[in-house]
């Protein structure tokens, strides 16, 4: 199936993995692009605070490092600097 893209006044058709590479929503933490499910919806978690970062919803369910502080979650290639204030 396809999604479709406006260019010149004119629908243009495009592969939905195509559309979701250029216009996808991108996982905060492993830097993916989020898929859809099944029912082509795209789910995601939005921290509270930082409600621009958008999570894929296996990184709340696996257990992915968090901050003590904000609950931020931890990038995968970013890591949070060790306080060592709690373990």
């Amino acid at each position: 199936t396809f999604a479709f893209i406006e260019s010149n006044g004119d629908k243009q058709p495009m592969h939905r993995r195509c559309y979701a590479e250029m216009f996808g929503i991108k996982c905060c933490v492993c830097k993916q692009f989020i898929p859809a499910g099944p029912d082509g919806r795209v789910s995601f978690v939005k921290h509270p605070f930082f409600d621009s970062e958008q999570m894929c919803p296996k990184h709340a369910r696996n257990m992915t490092r968090r901050c003590t502080g904000c609950h931020r979650f931890e990038p995968e290639n970013e890591p949070f600097a060790d306080l060592n204030d709690v373990g």
